[in-house]
C-alpha cells in the first residue's frame, strides 16, 4: 500500500482513485471507489457477514482443527496471557472491526473482494491452534506424538496451499487479455465506448497504451463526458457504445440494441452487423474453460459472454436460445434483476411503452416471481389500450403481492376502463382495506360512484 502514493505522484497512464494523499489513501484501501459498501449498519448485518466468514475460515482449517483453539487459549493462559490478550484483541479487530470499517453488502461477491482484509485473522488462528498442539503434546508426553502432530500440521499446510494455489494461480489464464480483445473486435472505428467497471477499462487501457493498439478508439470510464443530451443530439451517435445497457443515453425513439459484447444505437447496417458476424468469432475462444473462470471477478466476464449472447438472441426473437444463455449466466452467480429492470423503467419514464414491454417480458422470462416486473408490465400494456395483456399481468401481481395496495388500485384502474364496473369496484374495496389513508382510491372510488 505504500507503494500506491508513491507511484501515484508520477502521473501514471492509469491511477486509479489517485491516491497520493492519506485521505485518498484510506479511501482506496476501502475500496471507496467501487462503492459496494454502504452507511448503513444493523446487528443482522454485521452477524451474516461473521457467518460468511465464518464458513471461509472452515474452508482454510478444518474443523477439527477448531478444536484446538480453546485449548491453545487455556494452555498458553497461565505463561503467555498478554499474548493471549493482545491476540484475541487483534483477531476481533481483523474481523469485526473490518466488517464495521468496510461494512459491505453480505453477499457472495462483497465477501470474495473484502477477503484480503481478513487474512491477517487467518495467521492469528493458525497461531491458536498451533497453541493447542503444543499445549496436547506437553500433557500427554508420548514417543514420537510430536513428530505425529508436525506431520498433521505439514499435511494441513499442503491441503491448504494447494487449495489457495489453485485460486490465485493465473499462469496462462488469458481471460481478461481476449475479453479486451473481443471487445475491440467488436467496436467499429473512430467510436466511443462507455465502460463500467474494471474488467473492461483495465483489459482496453492494456491493450491501448501497453500493446498500442486501437488508438482510435476513445474509452469513457463511466464519466459520460463525450455523450450527448436529449436536447443537443450529436450527428455522431452512430459511433456511441455502451458496456451496459441502463448506462445508454435515450435519444427520442432510437432503439439500444445489442451489439456483440456491447450495446449500441439502432441503424439497419448495425443490426445485420449484430445478427451475423460477433458469435462465429467468440464461440472460437472455448469461453467456458472452468480452469480460466474460477474467482468471481473472472467468472464476471464468462457471465457477461453468456448475457450477451442471451441478448443478441433475444433481440432477434430466439427466445428460447436466449432463456439458455440466460439461464447459465444467473447458474454462474449473475444477479442482473435491478440492471434490466432499471433500463426498463427508463422507458416506461420516456413513455416508450411498446419497448418497455419488451425489456419487462424478458426480465420475467429470467424473473417469474417478482411482482413489481408484472404490474409494470401490465400498466404499460395498459397505456397501449391493450386491456386484456395488462389485466393478465395485473392480476399476477396481486397474486404475487396480496399487501400492496398500489397493485390493486393499477388493477381496479384497469378494470374501469376496460368497462368491467362490478370488478372495479370489488378492487377497490380490496386496496381500500390494505391502506385505508390512500386517498387516490377514494377519488376513484367517488369517481366511479358518480
Amino acid at each position: 500500500y505504500l507503494f500506491l502514493p508513491i507511484r501515484a505522484g508520477k502521473s501514471p497512464a492509469i491511477n486509479w482513485g489517485n491516491p497520493d494523499t492519506i485521505i485518498k489513501l484510506l479511501r482506496h484501501f476501502i475500496r471507496a471507489e467501487y462503492e459496494p459498501f454502504s452507511h448503513i449498519y444493523s446487528f443482522k448485518k454485521i452477524s451474516i457477514q461473521f457467518i460468511n466468514y465464518l464458513k471461509v475460515l472452515k474452508e482454510q482449517y478444518h474443523i477439527i482443527l477448531w478444536l484446538c483453539v480453546p485449548i491453545g487459549w487455556f494452555g498458553a493462559w497461565k505463561t503467555k496471557q498478554k499474548l493471549v490478550i493482545a491476540s484475541i484483541t487483534l483477531f476481533i479487530s481483523t474481523t469485526l472491526g473490518f466488517m464495521i470499517l468496510i461494512n459491505y453488502e453480505p453477499n457472495p461477491l462483497n465477501f470474495y473482494l473484502a477477503e484480503v482484509y481478513f487474512i491477517p485473522s487467518y495467521i492469528i488462528f493458525l497461531y491458536w491452534i498451533l497453541e493447542g498442539l503444543i499445549f496436547i503434546s506437553d500433557k500427554i508426553n508420548k514417543p514420537y506424538l510430536n513428530e505425529f502432530l508436525a506431520c498433521i500440521v505439514l499435511i494441513t499446510g499442503f491441503f491448504i496451499l494447494n487449495k489457495n494455489y489453485f485460486y490465485n494461480n493465473s499462469r496462462g489464464n488469458m481471460a481478461a487479455y481476449h475479453y479486451g480483445e473481443d471487445l475491440l473486435f467488436t467496436l467499429p472505428p473512430n467510436t466511443y465506448l462507455i465502460t463500467k467497471g474494471d474488467n473492461q477499462l483495465f483489459s482496453l487501457f492494456y491493450l491501448k497504451l501497453v500493446e498500442n493498439r486501437r488508438k482510435d478508439l476513445k474509452i469513457d470510464p463511466g464519466t459520460k463526458k463525450y455523450i450527448f443530451n436529449d436536447q443537443d443530439v450529436s450527428p455522431g451517435m452512430d459511433n456511441f457504445f455502451f458496456s451496459e445497457k441502463q448506462d445508454a443515453i435515450l435519444i427520442g425513439n432510437t432503439g439500444i440494441i445489442p451489439y456483440g459484447l456491447v450495446y449500441t444505437y439502432a441503424s439497419p447496417q448495425k443490426i445485420v452487423k449484430a445478427k451475423s458476424e460477433f458469435w462465429d468469432y467468440y464461440k472460437n475462444r472455448n469461453m467456458e474453460q472452468k480452469e480460466y473462470y474460477k474467482d468471481y471477478l473472472l467468472s464476471d466476464l464468462l457471465v457477461k459472454y453468456q448475457l450477451q449472447h442471451g441478448e443478441n438472441f433475444y433481440a432477434n426473437g430466439k427466445k428460447e436460445e436466449a432463456y439458455k444463455e440466460y439461464k447459465k449466466a444467473l447458474l454462474e452467480g449473475a444477479d442482473i434483476y435491478e440492471s434490466y429492470f432499471e433500463f426498463a423503467m427508463k422507458l416506461f419514464s420516456k413513455n416508450r411503452f411498446n419497448d418497455a414491454i419488451f425489456e419487462f417480458e424478458k426480465i420475467i422470462l429470467l424473473y417469474p416471481e417478482r411482482a413489481q416486473t408484472y404490474n409494470y408490465l401490465g400498466v404499460a400494456n395498459a397505456q397501449m389500450e391493450k386491456f386484456s395483456e395488462a389485466l393478465k399481468y395485473l392480476e399476477i401481481a396481486v397474486e404475487k403481492a396480496p399487501e400492496n395496495s398500489n397493485y390493486f388500485y393499477n388493477l381496479a384502474l384497469t378494470y374501469f376502463k376496460n368497462g368491467e364496473p362490478a370488478k372495479t369496484q370489488k378492487t377497490l374495496e380490496q386496496a381500500l382495506k390494505i391502506n385505508p389513508g390512500d386517498e387516490k382510491i377514494r377519488e376513484l372510488m367517488k369517481f366511479i360512484a358518480k
